[in-house]
């Protein structure tokens, strides 16, 4: 077994597998077909395939080696001759010349799964996508978690993309897509996996326990997440979101750059607890206060609204700001929500009580 390959190509396949199915057992699988060369990963909730470049000789074969090791060994160079021997893995690059240790491989799984709902996504809606999710992300609530479910459903009118949790969250509905599936994941593993197709065609497949997703050079299988009793259902973040849009409200507008210099300003007396930020409107000004043990920080913009008052979250708060136009344009429902309008989605803040 042995190829011809650029050192980039690997480069860009372990990048890809690190982020989408880094190995638990800290190992890779190289596999020649006689044709063609794939790059395997898995751990316990995704595998991830990759079809690299290369130019083949020799004979079929397989075997396993350390993802740390083919990166350091082949980082830096250009083409590489690569073979494998002897239970040997040679590289060789000009006058450069390396020898790492393999072992045994485990046996390449199938990426055929059950069969389960299809959907074929083109340049354009690839494309799409990716730009949705990453208007709709949210930073995660909790310090020790990074888990942020973002959500698609596509019907035969289009497309709702929402990242959310309990306390906040971002949507968008969109007639670019349409179809007929639901599903959630967390967004890194989104983010991720619609990285490694960077806006090319892929393939969704839809079953009971996985996701599917691959074109001709990148295959991913991912486990579903398992429902947590009591977790907010698609069902209701839906509803949510229609409920934000049709909600009377009082118009707020305010510009972004006060905003963000009051917001930037007011870091000066955080604390590892979360701020709270107080806003009023009162013949004509709006003022923001925060006060905290570290201090207190407070400012007065000019603005066209009735008299109103309310609590929220500074971190929430200064997430939407910082995805706002040069306007931030907002609607309080009172004791309930703040709903800010951004050019493409809307993000949805519950008041502090």
């Amino acid at each position: 077994m042995n190829f011809k390959i650029e050192a980039s190509a690997i480069q860009e396949a372990l990048r890809v597998i690190g982020r989408l199915a880094p190995p638990d057992s800290g190992n890779v699988t190289l596999q020649s077909t006689g044709k063609k060369i794939y790059l395997h990963s898995s751990n316990e909730t995704s595998r991830c395939s990759v079809n690299m470049p290369a130019s083949v000789e020799g004979k079929a074969g397989v075997f396993a080696i350390s993802m740390n090791a083919l990166r350091d060994a082949t980082k830096g160079r250009k083409e590489l001759d690569i073979e494998y021997s002897k239970t040997m893995c040679k590289i060789k690059s000009g006058s450069y010349h390396a020898e790492l240790a393999t072992v045994d491989a485990l046996e390449v799984e199938s990426s055929e799964e059950e069969k389960g709902k299809k959907l074929e996504f083109d340049t354009e809606q690839s494309q799409w996508l990716k730009s949705a999710v990453a208007v709709v992300a949210l930073k995660p609530t909790a310090l020790l978690s990074s888990f942020m479910p973002v959500a698609l459903k596509l019907g035969p009118k289009g497309a709702f993309v929402s990242c959310y949790d309990v306390n906040h969250m971002a949507f968008l509905n969109s007639s670019e897509v349409k179809g007929d599936m639901e599903l959630k994941l967390p967004l890194d593993t989104v983010v991720a996996v619609l990285d490694a197709f960077g806006g090319s065609p892929f393939t969704l497949q839809l079953g009971k326990a996985a996701l599917q997703v691959g074109n001709k050079l990148v295959k991913v299988s991912l486990s579903l997440p398992q429902e947590e009793e009591g977790e907010l259902q698609l069902a209701d973040v839906i509803e949510t979101a229609k409920g934000a849009k049709k909600a009377d409200g009082q118009a707020l507008v305010a510009p972004k750059e006060e905003l963000l210099a009051f917001l930037d300003n007011a870091r000066a007396i955080a604390t590892k607890e979360r701020s709270e930020i107080k806003v009023k409107v009162k013949d004509g000004k709006l003022t923001l206060e925060v006060s905290t043990v570290q201090g207190s920080s407070k400012t007065a913009i000019k603005v066209k609204s009735k008299n109103c008052e309310f609590a929220i979250d500074f971190e929430y708060f200064d997430e939407a700001v910082r995805k706002a136009s040069e306007s931030v344009e907002m609607k309080l429902v009172k004791d309930e929500f703040l709903a800010v309008q951004l050019k493409t989605s809307t993000i949805v803040l519950s008041l502090n009580q």
